[in-house]
């Protein structure tokens, strides 16, 4: 009997033995740009495509700079700061069932800046880009001390940031205007703008992005004059949050973001 157990365990041993020999370790994700198709066990060496943002800063058909003047609605102006947050952003392809999302991805879209790193994709074709102006619920009354150095939602200059009650500025705009038209720009203006109410959706369609390479970037435009639609910069220059103003902006993001 005890010949007979020895023998079954030697057996089933081998059998174990063999089957590990046969399988083969490898990236199992097919979403990778290294899947291994013959691989049935996952070795952590699956690689990803670096998604990249390339959002173009204009005012209008002009290019974006701080050192420039600009008309808006009639008024000649010029920018000291110009950014907002972008939030939660959902991938979509073309196969609804391959959609994903860049969980924790906040970017701070700067006047001066174009390219932003959203982190790892998968490879395939974007069809649509869905995002929010604005920072998430759970994290807009966080302490900015909280997020390590360098984080978007860290500490900045000039300050993105009421306090933990009040939550973060989503939209910062500053600058001064000639609003008497005499050549001097003597009134300045600052619109911060934010709360939970304003965190605004918004949807880049039929991008038709196909992601297959080691890294992707993905090409926007930002006009910053679309912030000023139906507002008056001569009278209406000063919003600290002001309810009537930041209506009146927040009815104007879905048209800051288009395609190139």
């Amino acid at each position: 009997m005890l010949t007979r157990f020895v023998f079954f365990s030697s057996c089933l041993y081998l059998l174990v033995a063999l089957s590990a020999c046969n399988s083969k370790k490898g990236c199992t994700d097919p979403y990778a740009i290294n899947f291994d198709l013959e691989a049935d066990k996952d070795n952590g060496s699956c690689n990803f495509p670096a998604l990249t943002l390339h959002l173009h800063p204009t005012v209008g058909s002009e290019e974006f700079s701080l050192a420039q003047n600009y008309s808006i609605n009639g008024v000649d102006v010029n920018f000291d700061a110009a950014q907002f947050y972008l939030s939660g952003f959902e991938i979509e392809a073309e196969n609804t069932a391959d959609s994903y999302e860049l969980e924790d991805t906040y970017l701070l879209v700067k006047g001066s800046q174009h390219m932003y790193e959203l982190g790892d994709g998968r490879k395939g074709t974007i069809k649509n880009l869905k995002l929010k102006l604005g920072v998430l619920e759970a994290d807009n009354h966080k302490d900015p001390a909280t997020f390590e150095a360098g984080h978007p939602l860290g500490p900045q200059t000039p300050s993105m940031n009421w306090s933990w009650a009040n939550g973060y500025k989503f939209v910062l705009l500053e600058g001064t205007a000639d609003t008497d038209g005499d050549g001097s720009f003597e009134t300045p203006f600052i619109y911060h703008l934010g709360g939970d109410a304003t965190l605004a959706d918004l949807e880049l369609e039929d991008l038709n992005f196909v992601l297959d390479d080691t890294e992707g970037e993905i090409n926007l435009k930002v006009d910053f004059a679309q912030f000023f639609q139906n507002i008056d910069i001569a009278t209406e220059n000063v919003s600290h949050g002001d309810p009537v103003i930041s209506g009146k902006m927040a009815a104007n993001y879905s048209d800051v973001i288009s395609k190139m």
